[in-house]
């Protein structure tokens, strides 16, 4: 029986560790970033298209990126062994699909790569046909 508690308590603590610290590797991307560069398969998009990105925001664990009328909300899922990211389009399309992807950080550059085939990318190449692989950089 005591066996069992310590079993049980032990878990316990190793699980509210876990969430605080995804907590903490959540909270620390919070804040404003621009957007230095994006690719769509592979190839760059054209400056004045990312000079229409009005905002880009991380906030509790979410990325909204702000384009004109239009935002794209991804879901940040700190915990995991591979840190992921899931991209949900919101706009009038309610039918939007989810685009999972991974993210990594560097000092104060976030990289993100998608797949809109609905495939969690394994690498930051962002080559795929019909992948996107964004590059931020946190304001200060």
């Amino acid at each position: 029986m005591t066996a069992r508690f310590a079993l049980a308590l032990f878990a316990t603590i190793t699980l509210v560790a876990s969430a605080t610290a995804a907590d903490k590797d959540t909270a620390a991307l919070d804040g404003n970033y621009t957007v230095k560069s994006m690719s769509v398969g592979g190839k760059a998009v054209p400056e004045a298209v990312l000079a229409g990105i009005e905002s880009a925001t991380i906030a509790d664990g979410t990325l909204t990126i702000k384009i004109g009328e239009k935002s794209t909300v991804a879901t940040i899922k700190a915990d995991a062994a591979k840190k992921a990211i899931d991209f949900t389009p919101k706009s009038d399309d309610s039918k939007a699909a989810t685009h999972p992807g991974v993210y990594s950080v560097d000092g104060t550059e976030l990289t993100i790569v998608y797949d809109a085939a609905g495939t969690r990318p394994k690498n930051f190449d962002g080559t795929g046909e019909k992948m996107t692989k964004l590059v931020l950089s946190k304001k200060k």
